[in-house]
């Protein structure tokens, strides 16, 4: 599954930094042209996929921090601590602040 996923996100070089909430790996990626979101909703395991700015989500459920942590050795990547899920109101707050902004 990791190595599937690191492939269709457009691999290691695409990917800026990695991260997981509680049911989601959040790929923050380099180049979102690269990204094959429709191979990775087709993944074993993937429950779907969600695109917010630059970030890939990649909805698994519970058990996503052993996959996290599994996908960080395979792409050999830094790992960080679990982020709040309530991050993505605050990703789509920067959003409409960026696009209202003149």
């Amino acid at each position: 599954m990791c190595k599937e996923i690191l492939k269709f996100v457009g691999g290691k070089s695409n990917i800026a930094e990695a991260y997981h909430c509680i049911t989601r790996l959040r790929l923050n990626v380099r180049d979102l042209s690269k990204v094959k979101v429709d191979e990775i909703k087709k993944i074993n395991g993937v429950l779907t996929v969600q695109v917010l700015g630059k970030q890939v989500q990649v909805v698994i459920g519970p058990g996503v921090d052993q996959i996290y942590e599994t996908f960080c050795k395979v792409a050999g990547i830094e790992q960080h601590a679990e982020v709040d899920p309530n991050e993505d109101d605050q990703v789509k707050k920067n959003q409409m602040r960026m696009i209202s902004s003149p």
